[in-house]
């Protein structure tokens, strides 16, 4: 198999942009205090909480998905506070140790990577911390595609205590159900270098009435990210400048997921993940986690396979780019993203790369099961 001169891009993030939005990124640029930019701003505002399914108000930030969830941290809790952080991964840890940077009393309920979550040992352990403040999970954790049980999780949470729900939705926001309004959820960020299928630099989060009572009423000091601030100039306009580019590509892709549905674009992210899933498994590969996610899928490497060699020699010598392990996973496994401009030939290519790479047979009738398990309607992001 000979290099391709094409780029396939099936990261968890970055994402392929449509050809669309790349489009939309090319028009001159609109100064963000006239009103012709302010009305795409205000299209966003409203088309965000669709996605989210809320009534309630999304901020937009000029940030990484890691800056909002700072943003959720230093104005939903004061130095003191305590809060029960979900860690079964990197991004767990991450959120856990901004918590701390920032002085509160982080207490974390520890899961082994790539673990489902007991809710009944969750349930037990909230029980002894009726105090918290805030109960902070990922609704996918990145590093080990693992799916945790939002909407559970946010039961058992405002059933024993008082504490605010905050999720990190990056890698789950537009790729399966997570209905901000429906599930009782407070914060709710993502970011828009995964599903909504733009570069990074823009973060977006779901504020509950609740959470903005707890806000408007915190003493911690904040600047950039202070929600009271940003909410005066919502939904008119920012309160610094917005990344006028982004804003205009995120109403083309809010415009694309109204024309689509955000059914079939959840589909297509389960569909994708699911032949991924089932192409490993004829490979005689193991999916690493016990609950896999739709936007990212973890793949385990034979005993004795460097997975940081791997990824470079398909990045160098068949121009596609996947993800490695994080930390404990490194080498060890690949990451494969299923959002963004993903299509047939991009996972076709990528099992034949990763045969050739791992030296593996191809299975009798392997291709043929793949590019059946595949939608049609796959290519509506061209």
């Amino acid at each position: 198999m000979q290099k391709s001169s094409v780029y396939r891009l099936l990261a968890p993030g970055p994402v392929p942009i449509p050809k669309k939005v790349l489009e939309s990124l090319s028009e001159p640029a609109l100064h963000h205090r006239i009103p012709a930019f302010e009305q795409k701003l205000q299209y966003c505002f409203s088309k965000l909480k669709e996605v989210f399914e809320t009534k309630h108000k999304v901020l937009i930030h000029t940030s990484t998905g890691s800056g909002a969830m700072e943003s959720a941290i230093v104005n939903c809790l004061k130095p003191g506070d305590k809060g029960i952080f979900i860690v079964g991964g990197k991004f767990g840890e991450r959120w856990a140790q901004m918590a701390k940077t920032f002085g509160a009393q982080v207490v974390p309920f520890q899961l082994e990577w790539g673990e489902s979550l007991d809710l009944n040992a969750f349930e037990n352990f909230i029980k002894d911390h009726k105090d918290a403040k805030v109960v902070a999970t990922q609704a996918c954790e990145t590093s080990t595609a693992t799916l945790f049980p939002v909407e559970e999780i946010s039961r058992l949470t405002k059933q024993h205590t008082q504490a605010l729900v905050l999720v990190d939705a990056i890698t789950a926001m537009g790729c399966m159900d997570l209905p901000m309004d429906a599930w009782n959820l407070d914060v709710v960020v993502a970011g828009s270098q995964k599903a909504f299928m733009l570069p990074t630099g823009l973060s977006f989060v779901g504020i509950s009435e609740d959470a903005e009572k707890i806000v408007r009423a915190n003493p911690q000091p904040r600047y950039y990210f202070d929600w009271v601030k940003e909410l005066e100039s919502y939904p008119k306009t920012t309160r610094f400048s917005s990344p006028n580019s982004l804003i205009v590509a995120l109403s083309e892709v809010l415009r694309l997921f109204e024309e689509v549905g955000m059914d079939a674009v959840k589909t297509r992210c389960r569909i994708l993940a699911e032949t991924t899933r089932l192409g490993a498994e004829e490979l005689g590969l193991k999916v690493f986690s016990k609950n896999p996610s739709s936007s990212v899928t973890a793949i385990e490497l034979p005993e004795g396979v460097d997975g940081q060699k791997l990824r470079s020699w398909l990045e160098t010598e068949k121009n596609i780019t996947v993800m490695g392990g994080q930390d404990q996973l490194k080498g060890k496994v690949l990451r494969i993203g299923h959002m963004g401009a993903i299509y047939n030939d991009d996972l076709l290519a990528f099992f034949d790369a990763l045969m050739e790479g791992l030296n593996l047979p191809e299975p009798m009738e392997f291709k043929h099961h793949l590019s059946k398990s595949l939608f049609p309607s796959l290519e509506y992001f061209a």
